[in-house]
Protein backbone atom coordinates (compact mmCIF):
# COMPACT_ATOMS: atom_id res chain seq x y z
CA UNK A 1 0.00 0.00 0.00
CA UNK A 2 1.58 3.51 -0.56
CA UNK A 3 1.77 6.05 1.49
CA UNK A 4 0.73 9.51 -0.62
CA UNK A 5 1.87 11.30 2.21
CA UNK A 6 5.23 10.01 1.39
CA UNK A 7 7.22 12.63 -1.14
CA UNK A 8 10.64 10.84 -0.57
CA UNK A 9 11.43 7.74 -2.40
CA UNK A 10 12.05 4.44 -1.22
CA UNK A 11 13.65 2.61 0.56
CA UNK A 12 12.70 4.02 3.88
CA UNK A 13 14.87 3.73 7.44
CA UNK A 14 14.70 0.69 9.24
CA UNK A 15 13.79 1.20 12.95
CA UNK A 16 17.01 0.52 13.84
CA UNK A 17 18.05 4.37 12.42
CA UNK A 18 15.87 5.44 15.62
CA UNK A 19 18.06 3.96 18.01
CA UNK A 20 19.71 7.26 19.06
CA UNK A 21 16.01 8.28 20.09
CA UNK A 22 16.39 6.07 23.26
CA UNK A 23 19.54 7.78 24.18
CA UNK A 24 18.52 11.24 23.68
CA UNK A 25 16.16 10.61 26.40
CA UNK A 26 17.88 8.65 28.56
CA UNK A 27 20.87 10.50 28.73
CA UNK A 28 18.62 13.95 28.65
CA UNK A 29 16.86 12.56 31.59
CA UNK A 30 20.21 12.38 33.54
CA UNK A 31 21.56 15.47 32.78
CA UNK A 32 18.60 17.03 33.75
CA UNK A 33 18.54 15.82 36.86
CA UNK A 34 21.67 14.79 37.95
CA UNK A 35 23.93 18.26 37.16
CA UNK A 36 27.56 17.23 38.92
CA UNK A 37 29.03 20.75 37.27
CA UNK A 38 27.99 23.56 35.69
CA UNK A 39 24.37 22.80 34.03
CA UNK A 40 25.24 24.22 31.07
CA UNK A 41 28.78 22.12 30.09
CA UNK A 42 27.29 18.99 31.15
CA UNK A 43 24.29 19.31 28.88
CA UNK A 44 26.78 20.74 25.97
CA UNK A 45 28.96 17.67 26.45
CA UNK A 46 25.65 15.40 26.39
CA UNK A 47 24.94 16.84 23.02
CA UNK A 48 28.31 16.11 21.58
CA UNK A 49 28.04 12.88 23.17
CA UNK A 50 24.93 12.33 21.00
CA UNK A 51 25.68 13.81 17.87
CA UNK A 52 28.55 11.15 18.25
CA UNK A 53 26.41 8.08 18.98
CA UNK A 54 24.21 9.63 16.06
CA UNK A 55 26.68 9.56 13.61
CA UNK A 56 27.29 5.67 13.84
CA UNK A 57 23.55 5.42 12.66
CA UNK A 58 23.69 8.01 10.06
CA UNK A 59 27.38 8.63 8.53
CA UNK A 60 25.76 11.55 6.31
CA UNK A 61 24.49 13.62 9.15
CA UNK A 62 27.23 16.26 9.36
CA UNK A 63 27.43 16.87 5.20
CA UNK A 64 26.77 19.84 3.25
CA UNK A 65 24.01 17.82 1.54
CA UNK A 66 22.32 17.94 4.98
CA UNK A 67 22.83 20.74 6.41
CA UNK A 68 23.38 23.46 3.70
CA UNK A 69 19.78 23.00 1.14
CA UNK A 70 18.13 26.25 0.69
CA UNK A 71 15.36 25.10 -1.88
CA UNK A 72 12.97 28.19 -0.29
CA UNK A 73 11.31 30.20 -2.12
CA UNK A 74 11.77 34.10 -2.05
CA UNK A 75 8.47 34.59 -2.05
CA UNK A 76 8.04 32.77 1.45
CA UNK A 77 10.90 34.49 2.79
CA UNK A 78 8.62 37.32 4.14
CA UNK A 79 6.27 34.81 5.45
CA UNK A 80 8.66 33.11 7.72
CA UNK A 81 10.37 35.78 8.81
CA UNK A 82 6.91 37.48 9.96
CA UNK A 83 5.75 34.54 12.12
CA UNK A 84 9.42 34.58 13.39
CA UNK A 85 8.69 38.13 14.45
CA UNK A 86 5.22 36.22 16.10
CA UNK A 87 7.13 34.09 17.80
CA UNK A 88 9.18 36.13 19.76
CA UNK A 89 6.27 38.23 20.62
CA UNK A 90 4.56 34.82 21.81
CA UNK A 91 7.12 34.03 23.74
CA UNK A 92 7.29 37.32 25.37
CA UNK A 93 4.01 37.10 26.60
CA UNK A 94 4.15 33.31 27.74
CA UNK A 95 7.00 34.88 30.26
CA UNK A 96 4.99 38.44 31.33
CA UNK A 97 2.01 35.28 32.39
CA UNK A 98 4.59 33.59 34.14
CA UNK A 99 6.75 36.04 35.66
CA UNK A 100 9.71 34.32 34.70
CA UNK A 101 12.05 34.48 31.60
CA UNK A 102 11.27 30.96 30.11
CA UNK A 103 13.37 30.32 27.69
CA UNK A 104 16.76 31.87 28.83
CA UNK A 105 15.89 30.64 32.24
CA UNK A 106 15.71 27.25 31.27
CA UNK A 107 19.08 27.25 29.83
CA UNK A 108 20.48 29.74 32.84
CA UNK A 109 19.01 26.86 35.04
CA UNK A 110 21.17 28.03 38.40
CA UNK A 111 24.13 28.04 36.24
CA UNK A 112 27.06 30.64 38.00
CA UNK A 113 28.44 31.61 34.37
CA UNK A 114 27.71 35.41 33.14
CA UNK A 115 25.42 35.81 30.44
CA UNK A 116 28.35 35.98 28.34
CA UNK A 117 30.18 32.99 28.61
CA UNK A 118 26.31 31.37 28.76
CA UNK A 119 25.87 32.91 25.41
CA UNK A 120 29.07 31.24 23.46
CA UNK A 121 28.63 28.29 24.84
CA UNK A 122 24.68 27.97 23.67
CA UNK A 123 25.37 29.98 20.25
CA UNK A 124 28.62 27.22 19.67
CA UNK A 125 27.69 24.27 20.74
CA UNK A 126 24.34 24.01 22.04
CA UNK A 127 22.05 25.17 19.31
CA UNK A 128 23.69 23.99 16.45
CA UNK A 129 23.99 20.43 17.41
CA UNK A 130 20.48 20.20 18.88
CA UNK A 131 19.50 21.44 15.46
CA UNK A 132 21.36 18.89 13.87
CA UNK A 133 20.24 16.18 15.57
CA UNK A 134 16.81 17.36 16.15
CA UNK A 135 15.90 18.43 12.55
CA UNK A 136 18.87 17.07 10.60
CA UNK A 137 18.32 13.44 11.50
CA UNK A 138 15.40 13.16 13.49
CA UNK A 139 13.08 15.20 11.42
CA UNK A 140 14.75 14.08 8.09
CA UNK A 141 14.77 10.11 9.01
CA UNK A 142 10.84 10.36 10.28
CA UNK A 143 9.98 12.44 7.16
CA UNK A 144 11.39 9.74 5.21
CA UNK A 145 9.50 7.06 7.09
CA UNK A 146 6.02 8.31 7.70
CA UNK A 147 5.82 11.42 5.03
CA UNK A 148 7.08 15.36 5.22
CA UNK A 149 4.02 16.40 7.48
CA UNK A 150 4.00 13.38 9.97
CA UNK A 151 7.60 13.40 10.15
CA UNK A 152 7.23 17.41 11.09
CA UNK A 153 4.73 17.11 13.23
CA UNK A 154 6.47 14.28 15.38
CA UNK A 155 9.60 15.43 15.24
CA UNK A 156 8.41 18.67 16.65
CA UNK A 157 6.41 16.40 19.36
CA UNK A 158 9.56 14.76 20.06
CA UNK A 159 10.99 18.15 20.99
CA UNK A 160 8.66 19.63 23.53
CA UNK A 161 8.51 16.28 25.22
CA UNK A 162 12.38 16.11 25.87
CA UNK A 163 12.17 19.30 27.30
CA UNK A 164 9.60 19.00 29.59
CA UNK A 165 11.55 16.38 31.37
CA UNK A 166 13.28 19.23 32.80
CA UNK A 167 10.43 21.48 33.12
CA UNK A 168 6.28 21.83 33.51
CA UNK A 169 4.01 22.82 31.47
CA UNK A 170 5.18 26.12 30.75
CA UNK A 171 8.47 24.32 29.57
CA UNK A 172 6.46 22.35 27.59
CA UNK A 173 3.96 25.28 25.67
CA UNK A 174 7.58 26.92 24.95
CA UNK A 175 9.47 24.35 23.44
CA UNK A 176 6.56 23.00 21.65
CA UNK A 177 5.81 26.56 20.36
CA UNK A 178 9.67 26.61 19.38
CA UNK A 179 9.67 23.31 17.94
CA UNK A 180 6.85 23.83 15.73
CA UNK A 181 7.81 26.85 14.13
CA UNK A 182 11.23 25.67 13.69
CA UNK A 183 10.10 22.34 12.56
CA UNK A 184 7.86 24.27 9.89
CA UNK A 185 11.10 26.24 8.50
CA UNK A 186 13.76 22.80 8.20
CA UNK A 187 10.15 21.21 6.01
CA UNK A 188 9.88 24.28 3.85
CA UNK A 189 13.80 25.25 3.59
CA UNK A 190 15.82 21.37 4.18
CA UNK A 191 18.33 23.87 5.60
CA UNK A 192 19.69 23.03 9.07
CA UNK A 193 22.23 25.72 9.25
CA UNK A 194 19.43 28.40 8.79
CA UNK A 195 17.12 26.83 11.22
CA UNK A 196 20.71 27.00 13.29
CA UNK A 197 20.90 30.63 12.69
CA UNK A 198 17.07 31.84 13.51
CA UNK A 199 17.16 29.82 16.39
CA UNK A 200 20.33 31.24 17.70
CA UNK A 201 18.62 34.56 17.03
CA UNK A 202 16.26 33.88 19.46
CA UNK A 203 17.94 32.53 21.94
CA UNK A 204 20.28 36.32 22.00
CA UNK A 205 16.65 38.08 22.00
CA UNK A 206 15.62 35.87 24.94
CA UNK A 207 18.70 37.15 26.67
CA UNK A 208 18.56 40.81 25.70
CA UNK A 209 14.37 40.93 26.60
CA UNK A 210 14.75 38.29 29.65
CA UNK A 211 11.87 36.60 27.99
Amino acid sequence: MTNLGNAYPAPRPPLSKFVPVLFLFLGGYFSFHHAYFSFIYQYALFILLLTLITLFYDKNLLTAGRLFTLPVRMRETGVLAAVFGALVIALFVMSMLKKEPLMYGFYRASSPLSGGELMLVLLLVVIPFEEVFFRGYLQYHLSHLLGRTAGFVCASLLFGLFFVMAGGKWTLAVFLLAGFYFGYLYLRTSSVVLVAALRSLLVLLSGLFTF
